[in-house]
């Protein structure tokens, strides 16, 4: 392999800004206080937040729903009556605003395969997107969670 082959930095081997070094110089005046200093190119930046985005994904329990996101869900949903379509079309909304600004509690509830964990995940997704950390456990989890540390307790 050629030195040309290999990448030699932790940019993007394209990035037109860096050649793929991933860091970039200021040209500056040497009294500047940005002179000699070393800072990441764009591309690197790009990378770094798409790692830190999927470390807390994983982090908190979403890489398994990776697909769950605001994009991905149909608001309409498929062969719905108006009611419930209407419902679903208020669910998606009123899950969107909050994920703008997670504010107080906010309830999904339903029936099963209503969308309810659809939304609750996309919810997670945007705010890990915003950069919040998050941690993203279903209620039955939850309460299996709860419920094991019951049984460690002596009677005694």
């Amino acid at each position: 392999m050629s030195y040309s082959d290999k990448q030699y930095g932790n940019g993007d081997p394209d990035c037109p800004i860096c050649g793929g070094l991933g860091y970039i110089r200021y040209d500056v005046p040497d009294d500047h206080p940005a002179f000699g200093e070393v800072f990441d190119c764009e591309c690197r930046e790009a990378k770094l937040r798409q790692s830190r985005v999927e470390y807390l994904r994983r982090l908190g329990g979403l890489a398994h729903l990776a697909d769950k996101t605001f994009e991905r869900f149909n608001p309409n949903g498929i062969g719905l009556p108006d009611k419930q379509r209407d419902n679903l079309r208020r669910a998606y909304e009123r899950a969107a605003a909050y994920a703008e600004d997670p504010e107080g509690l906010f309830i999904l509830t339903g029936g099963y395969g209503c969308g309810k964990t659809h939304l609750a995940a996309a919810i997670a997704h945007y705010r890990i997107e915003q950069g919040d950390k998050v941690l993203f456990v279903t209620a039955p989890d939850l309460l299996d969670h709860l419920r094991s540390g019951f049984g460690t307790l002596n009677d005694d």
